[in-house]
This record gives structure tokens, sequence and C-alpha cells, in this order.
């Protein structure tokens, strides 16, 4: 077989038709001895394999001319659930063998993330015929656990301007640990439902997806980071970014939903915290404003003695930070 200028993976944003099966908490075993009803049995369609099928097409971006790595940007139509976008970023070890990590996104900001293998089954000079399986790994919003497998076939071409074209259709089934609330896509996640995406995707390291659960002038106030407060995605990114890099992680207890308002203990981790502190500790709350984050307060409970080291530590004096009771 002759070797093409084509080692790169074609996959599917196919996993957006999770949103037949979206996710969130189980809403439905207080009625399992009960009459069925529209939630349990959704709640059943969701942990059934769901037919569904797409097309798509993207460009490739090489992250140099003869790199073994790339990213891929496109869009795609399921059947039934209408047109998203995808980004991929993958690496390829041979001409037959690649593997990539994809993130799809909805047009209300919810995502979904697969692992991805794939290769070159043939090629000619000018173009190749490609093969990839995509395994969901989760999501986040209405898509959190999402679970699913896509087959995708594709074919590449050179365009006029030397830009490599990717068109592919997929197939496949999915399946979920969704709440029924969410199972046809149609209904919006809970405020508690996307204030734990959030925690997921950041904890993960995703900031991408992190991000797009924000509102575009949303505020989040933290006296620790510089943050307090950071106005905006940009600006939430930025922080977002400098957490994540310092291998923050965030945890939450006893949430507490009241209309659009998430309140909970939390924790923040990370290995970069001085001598004696594990953890900080204090309350977020949370508010939702049309299925987004409006804004995102981390308040520090002073009276906890490593809470109080760790702002001694950074020079944060009492009364500039903000303390729960």
């Amino acid at each position: 077989m002759r070797r093409s200028s084509f080692p790169v993976a074609i996959t599917t944003a196919a996993a957006l038709a999770i949103g037949l099966s979206a996710c969130g908490s189980s809403d439905a075993r207080a009625a399992a001895k009960t009459q069925p009803t529209a939630e349990t049995t959704a709640t059943k369609r969701a942990a059934t394999p769901q037919p569904f099928a797409g097309t798509g097409s993207a460009r490739l971006l090489r992250d140099a001319p003869k790199s073994s790595t790339w990213t891929l940007n496109g869009t795609v139509t399921v059947t039934g659930l209408g047109r998203g976008t995808y980004h991929q970023s993958g690496t390829f070890t041979s001409f037959e063998h690649w593997t990539a990590k994809q993130t799809i996104t909805a047009p209300n900001g919810d995502t979904l993330t697969s692992d991805v293998v794939g290769g070159v089954i043939a090629d000619t000079p000018t173009a190749a015929k490609i093969k990839t399986t995509e395994t969901i790994t989760g999501g986040t919003g209405r898509f959190a656990g999402a679970r699913g497998k896509t087959i995708t076939m594709g074919a590449t071409s050179l365009s006029p301007n030397g830009n490599q074209v990717f068109t592919f259709h997929f197939t496949g089934s999915l399946t979920s640990t969704a709440s029924a609330r969410a199972v046809t896509g149609s209904v919006s996640p809970t405020p508690l439902d996307l204030v734990r995406a959030e925690i997921q995707a950041f904890n993960r390291g995703d900031v991408a997806s992190a991000v797009a659960l924000f509102t575009p002038d949303a505020v989040l106030v933290t006296s620790l980071g510089g943050c307090n407060p950071c106005i905006g995605r940009d600006a939430i990114r930025d922080h977002w970014s400098r957490a994540v890099a310092s291998q923050t992680t965030i945890g939450i207890d006893a949430p507490h939903e009241s209309g659009g308002l998430v309140t909970a203990s939390s924790s923040l981790r990370s290995p970069s915290l001085p001598d004696g502190v594990q953890r900080a500790i204090g309350t977020l709350t949370v508010t939702i404003s049309h299925d987004k984050i409006k804004r995102w307060e981390q308040t520090y409970d002073l009276k906890d003695p490593q809470t109080a080291k760790l702002f001694a530590a950074v020079g944060i004096a009492p009364s500039s930070a903000t303390s729960t009771p």
C-alpha cells in the first residue's frame, strides 16, 4: 500500500447523540415498586443502548510540518439532534494506528468526551480511507456520566489551498447512567447537576469544558489565587488554568439546592500547599441562570487551623478574606 500524506484520525462527534440518554443523578429508584411513570420508563430507556447515526466534516491542523500530533476542528450533524461542534487532539504512532481525545460541545455548552483509536485502512497519493472507534468516557451538564461507543468511516482529500479536508459518517449505540429528566435532552440539568459537572471538568483538568459552563459575564470570587473577583470567561479561564496547573482539586459535601442557588461545604487541595496544610475548607455558593453558572463564590473558614495557616503563608490578612461563620 502506498503511504499518502494523511496520518490523522477522522473521529466522530456522534457522541452528541447521547442527548438521547443524557445524565444526572438517579430519580427513579423510589418508584421501583410502584406503577411505572414516564420518568421511570425514561430511566430504563437511558440504560438501554440507543441507535444513532450522523455525518460531519473537519479540517486538520498539524502542530508542525512533520509533527506526530495534531488538532482537528469541525462540525457534525446527528440525526434527530441537530448540529454540534467538536475539537480533537491526537498522536499517531504509525500510519495505521493513532489515538486521540475528543470533546464535543452542544449549543448550550454541555460537552461530551471520548477516547479515540483509529487508522488508515486504504489510501492513494491524494486521499485516504479511515476507520476509528470512539469510546465515550463522560461529559458535563446533561451529559455527565454518559457512556457509549461509535464506529466512524471517513475519507480525506486535499483542498485547493492545501488543507486536509475530512468527511465522515458514523453509526453505533449509546447508553448512559442518566437521570430520566435529561434522557431526551429537552429538559435542562438541575443547578446541582451543573455544579457537579463544573467540578468534574475542573478536577480532570478540562479547562475548556469548565469555562463553557459559565455565562459570558459570569463572576468568580475567591480570595486565593488573585481572583477577587474575576469577571467574564476570559478572566475565569486564566484563573482556572493556573489552578489546574498547580493540580488543585475541588470537593463538595452536603450540597443544598434552592431555586437557582446551590450551597455546599467545600474543600480545596493541591500538592503545592504549604507544609502542614492538606486542604482549605469553606463554603461554595453558586448561582445558576439559564442553565449556566452566573456566579461562583468560594468563602473560607478561617477558624479552621489549616485554612488559617494557608492564608498566613500566602500573606492574605483575615480582614481581606471572606470568612464563613
